[in-house]
Order: structure tokens, then sequence, then C-alpha cells
């Protein structure tokens, strides 16, 4: 096979030396070879910059896109060095009309399968990088499942490790081999694109492999990991602490989704007019949040919320502090807008499964669960609700394990330093109504970044926006692509970018932090009636 591999890099040699591949500059580049001669083609380990045993396509077709016309979807396996572990599956798109470019594609919770839609638009985006002639390329992040909540792989050393971060470069290395011998050249330029778990990786990319890649795109990142794994182990522990199947069937710290709901109505009646616009979106978190104490008297009072209550409250709408440090000196995880319009996800049911379930339970605590039991013990028998008294106070071996994981785990370093010496460009976003990463813990992540390097630089690679009314899963639209492309490509950022809301159908600003969106007059469908104002109430505390 080895000959068969070494027999095809000699003919795109000499027909890219025949200059059939010779184009220009503005125009496509087209294939040298048809996909079937990439069926069966090797990568030798010594291809991959991170440890493999080496890589394979298995399959190839050629397929047809409405707009983008022909192009060759591209199959492999990158091999374990442990024939314990998995192997990382992953998939190409290759355009027939290519513009030079790739787009790496992120995954989600513990990933297990393939991101399928590499034809589609970036995450929060309005357009396609494939329609617009870009090689788009995924993979399952290291191991194989039906199920992105389970986190079993994880007791494979090897499999855990390509899961964390180590799968992104080894597809990257992958995708470069295979796009060199089907176009004859490798990419000019790699773009990554995520949400979530897949922004926690684009993290990753800027941090760790911050030489190899030219723009990312990163929404709503999970880059404080382990932080995040213990918000939903200390909100859980909180909410069924008085549980007891026998004794006790309740969960004194539990609040019932009507009364969430109402919460959350209450807040938006609140607040809603302090950006300018009834809309049901409060935008003016900084003024919001400022009422925070006068808001939580009312709510308790009205609902006849207990203790157990109003600390649940407090964990979602505040966060933690932990007795000792994680990765990168991380000793807090900020909180969520619980009390300026967002709705806490704490579940339909006060009974906690065992596992916990996010359908029933509160949100986060499954993965916190999978977390703990997988990563951390390594034991399936452990129980985030019995076998640890006080999260914030870790001792002993779980402790020690539970640093490993943020150390080897979590993106949430600020040394860009190998990503702004390529010329790397970072667009970050976050969501205030995000119920499963915290858009306080994302400012504070985004601060160390203007603590090491300072604002003036940090806004040459990275813009920085929290978004009103936008979830984890959605809620603006807007051309990111479009935005770092042209900022990767000119060096010039296009200032003023809009979005489109999509719970008010309104069209907006982009707010840079600490920036909020203030409607001043005029239709509010339209950007042009808002303005991204930077005021905030006296003394408001950014830390």
């Amino acid at each position: 096979m080895k000959k068969k591999l070494g027999l095809l890099l000699v003919l795109v040699m000499l027909i890219s030396a025949i200059g059939f591949t010779a184009v220009a500059e503005d125009a496509a580049t087209a294939p040298v070879i048809g996909p079937d001669m990439l069926v069966g083609m090797e990568i030798d380990a010594s291809q991959f910059t991170l440890a493999t045993s080496g890589a394979k396509v298995t399959a190839a077709e050629i397929k047809i896109d409405a707009i983008a016309g022909k192009y060759a979807k591209v199959y492999g396996e990158i091999y374990p060095v442990d024939p314990e572990a998995f192997n990382i599956e992953f998939a190409i798109v290759l355009p027939y009309a290519w513009n030079s470019k790739a787009m790496q594609f992120g995954g989600g919770g513990y990933s297990g399968s393939i991101q399928m839609d590499l034809l589609g638009n970036t995450s929060f985006g309005t357009t396609s990088p494939f329609q617009q002639g870009y090689v788009c390329f995924s993979d399952d992040s290291g191991h194989q499942g039906g199920d992105s909540n389970d986190a079993t792989f994880a007791l494979n050393d090897e499999a855990l490790l390509n899961w964390g971060h180590e799968h992104i470069l080894k597809s990257y290395d992958a995708m470069q081999a295979i796009v060199s011998a089907f176009y004859g050249k490798a990419p000019d330029l790699v773009y990554w694109n995520g949400n979530s778990t897949g922004g926690r990786e684009a993290l990753s990319c800027a941090t760790r492999y911050g030489k190899y890649y030219d723009g990312i795109i990163c929404n709503n990142p999970t880059a404080n990991y382990i932080g995040l794994r213990l918000w939903g182990a200390v909100i859980s522990s909180n909410v069924y602490a008085s549980y007891d199947a026998e004794t006790y069937p309740h969960s004194d710290g539990f609040i019932p989704e009507d009364i969430v709901k109402a919460i959350s109505a209450d807040a938006i009646a609140r607040y809603d007019a302090l950006d300018g616009l009834e809309d049901g979106v409060v935008s003016n978190i900084w003024a919001a949040r400022a009422q925070k104490e006068d808001f939580l008297a009312e709510i308790k009072e009205k609902y006849g919320l207990n203790e157990a209550q109003m600390k649940t409250l407090d964990i979602y709408e505040n966060g933690y502090k932990l007795n000792y440090s994680l990765s990168n000196g991380f000793t807090t995880y900020g909180g969520y807008t619980a009390l300026e319009g967002g709705v806490m996800d704490l579940g339909p049911d006060e009974v906690p499964r065992d596992p916990l379930d996010t359908e029933f339970n509160v949100h986060h605590g499954d993965r916190a669960d999978q977390n703990f039991r997988y990563l951390v013990a390594r034991d399936p028998s452990f129980s985030i609700l019995k076998d640890v008294e006080d999260w914030t106070d870790l001792q002993g071996d779980i402790l020690e394990r539970t640093l490993w994981v943020s150390e080897n785990i979590d993106s949430n370093s600020a040394n860009f330093d190998d990503f702004i010496a390529h010329g790397g460009k970072l667009i970050l976003t976050s969501g205030w109504y995000d119920t499963s990463v915290a858009p306080f813990q994302i400012k504070a992540m985004y601060n160390t970044y203007v603590d090491k390097y300072g604002r003036e630089t940090v806004d040459s690679f990275c813009k920085y926006y929290i978004v009103p009314g936008v979830t984890h899963g959605g809620g603006i639209l807007w051309d990111n692509l479009y935005a770092l492309d042209t900022w990767v490509t000119t060096g010039e950022y296009p200032e003023g970018m809009e979005g489109f809301l999509r719970t008010t159908g309104n069209n907006i600003p982009m707010p840079q932090y600490p920036g909020w969106v203030k409607y001043v007059e005029g239709d509010p469908t339209q950007a042009s009636s808002y303005e991204v104002s930077y005021e905030v109430p006296e003394n408001y505390n950014f830390d």
C-alpha cells in the first residue's frame, strides 16, 4: 500500500509540474486526480505531528451539490498507538472548484460521531464554507458511540487525550496529506469553526496549536471544562441534598418548572425597557444585574422560596468559589443570567436518577456524573451525589485526578503567543441567555487575555461578543465567516457587523464586549435603529 501511495504522489508531482493546476490567483483550483485514487491511500505515522499508528482512506465518492457543484466525499480512519484505544474516524468534502482554503468543524458533548453536516453553515453563521469553495472536514473526536453524553471511552488514556484535543491536530495532518494528494497542493489557509465542545476545541487550536490555524470561529466554548463539570456537581448536590427515597423523597433545592419560567418572565418585565425597547429580550445586563439583590428579595417573598432554593438561585447567578486552583489559576466559575431573563434548566422532576439524566434532572448534572465516573474516579459506580461531601473543597486522590483532567482538557489558557506570531485571528462569542456555558465565566476568561497582553493587542487578534437573547444552541445569525475571512486575508476587521436576532426578528449591531445593544429610534427591525452602548452603572464591578 505504501508503494501505491508513493506512485500516487509521484503522479501528483508530475501533473503539478506540467501546469494543470496553474491557475490565476483569484480562480478556483481543480483536482489533479480522481477520488477513486484516494481509496486505500495510507498516511504514514511519520506524517503526523502527534503520535499515531498512521491512517488510511477507507472510502470516497463523487457527489453533486445544487450550489457548489461537483465534489468528493472522503472517509478515513487514524489508528491509535495503544491497540486498546479507538480509531479516529474522519470525513472530508473536497470541492472540484476549490478556493485553496480549509474549514475544520468541531464536535459536541462527549462526541463519538463525525460532524456530518460539512456542507452546512458555520455555527451561528449565515453562509456555508463548502458552498464558497472550502474543503471542509471533521472527525468523531477519537471514539465511536451513539450518545454524546457517554464518557465511558475516557477509561482509556489515549482515547481521553484524543477527545480532549489531540484529535484536532491528528485530523488536521490527515487532511493536509489528502488535500495535497487530491489537488497537488496544501491549503493556503486553515480555519476552525465550533460551538460548545467545538468552542473548547477552537481555543485549543489557538492556544495549543496556534501555529497551524489562520482563523477561528469560537462560540459558547466549554473552555473551563472541569469548572463546568464541577458546576454541574455543585448545583446537583445542592438541588438534591435533602432527597432520600425512603425517609424524605423530596429535593428542597429543586424549583418547579412553572416557578422557573415565572421568575424569568418577572425578570424580563422588570428589565426589558432598560435597553430602550420592550421586545422580550434584556440587553442591558449590566444595569439589570445591578438590581439583583432587590429582585432576589422580591421573588423570595412572591414564590415562598426556601433557603435551599435560594441557594440554587445563588449558584446559578453567581457560580461558586473553590478552595483549590484549576488549570491556569481559575478558582471560580462565573454565573448565568438566571435573574436577568435567562431560564434556569433544573429539569421537570425533583427525583434524582442514578446516573443523573438531563431529561429529568438538572442540566449538566448528567455530564458531570459521567465526567467524575469515567475521567476522574474511573469507577462506573461513582456518584457525584453520594461520594463527595463538598465539591468546592476536594481532597486526596480525587483532587489530584481532577487537577490532572483540568490541566489536560481545559482550554482556558491565555497563551496565544504562537497564534499571534502566526497572524491568527479569533472571533469569540457567547450568549447572555446561554444556560449551558456561563457567559460570566467566558467573560472572566477573556479578561485573562487582556491581563496578559493588554486590550489593544487582544483586539488585534480576538474580537469578543456577548450577544443578547442568544442561548447555547442559537438565537443569532450573522456572517461570521465573512468577518473572519476578511480579517485574515486583508488584515482589517470589518467593523459594524450586524446580526439577525431570532427571538425578535430584529437586525442588531453585534456588540463587542463590554458593549450592549441600545435602541435609539426608528424601525426596531433595522440595525440602524440601535447603537452599541458602553454605559454601565456607576461602580459596576466587571471582575
